[in-house]
């Protein structure tokens, strides 16, 4: 009986942790997609172009 009553609990965890695992690999999404628009608008705004294209290519 006590293994029984394990599974919903393990399942909770189990569900809370894929739930935060989600949530952090969205915000790494986001903030390299906002570091890249910042350093896309840093680029427009000084005219340096050049500069930007290089950073934008995988290292």
């Amino acid at each position: 009986m006590q293994a029984s009553r394990e599974w919903p609990m393990t399942l909770f965890f189990l569900a809370i942790s894929m739930t935060l695992e989600i949530s952090l690999f969205k915000l790494i999404i986001l903030a390299h997609v906002t570091a890249r628009l910042e350093s896309m608008e840093a680029a427009s705004t000084s005219g340096n172009w050049a500069r930007w294209t290089l950073s934008a290519l995988p290292s």
